[in-house]
């Protein structure tokens, strides 16, 4: 089982595992959903896994379901934060050997466990809507430029409107135009 391959050799279990996690190099956390619900919070592995990783100083990934991810662009910042909940001293595992063996070696550090874990999360989720965020900032951006050209070829054709009137009326107070050219209404002038 997994806390037995943790403590292999009868070292520390905290510290092999995070010497095992270091080898892999990157975490990514697979979550079912943000919400109070989420069993990813509720699982001791993960919470120790990634509480371990964040120790280690190893990147951490967030990954979100599909639904998940939907349920999270419509949260504001306080609802998904809000939703982050973590109990270490609560979570299960499927094997309770290894359950009890993990609350017995963190259960000094709970508390820190727990919100070091919640405001790494905050932390992941803030990056995934930033990341949501930055390809509708381009578009707005794309949007904003092209309402800025459209403005200018209003002025341009304004100005360009102005200055032919303007030729117009002095062909006709010099009289060199003895009618008016065809194609340009008397509306525009």
């Amino acid at each position: 089982n997994q806390f037995e391959w943790l403590q292999e050799g009868g070292k520390d279990g905290v510290k092999e595992f995070g010497t095992n996690l270091k080898k892999i190099q990157n975490v990514i956390c697979v979550v079912d959903d943000v919400a109070a619900k989420a069993v990813y919070f509720t699982r001791l592995w993960p919470v120790f896994e990634v509480f371990t990783a964040h120790s280690e100083q190893l990147p951490i990934h967030l990954a979100l379901m599909e639904d998940a991810q939907q349920r999270l662009l419509k949260m504001n910042l306080g609802e998904a934060r809000e939703a982050i909940v973590v109990d270490v001293m609560s979570a299960k595992a499927s094997e309770k050997k290894d359950e009890d063996q993990i609350k017995a070696l963190i259960a000094g550090t709970a508390r820190k466990i727990n919100r070091g874990v919640e405001n790494l999360f905050t932390g992941l989720i803030l990056d995934l809507l930033q990341k949501e965020m930055e390809p509708n900032a381009e578009l707005q951006m794309t949007l904003a430029a092209k309402r800025e050209r459209k403005a200018e070829l209003r002025m341009t054709l304004a100005a360009t409107k102005m200055k032919l009137q303007a030729e117009v009326r002095k062909a006709l107070a010099a009289d060199d135009l003895d009618e008016i050219p065809p194609g340009v209404s008397v509306e525009f002038l």
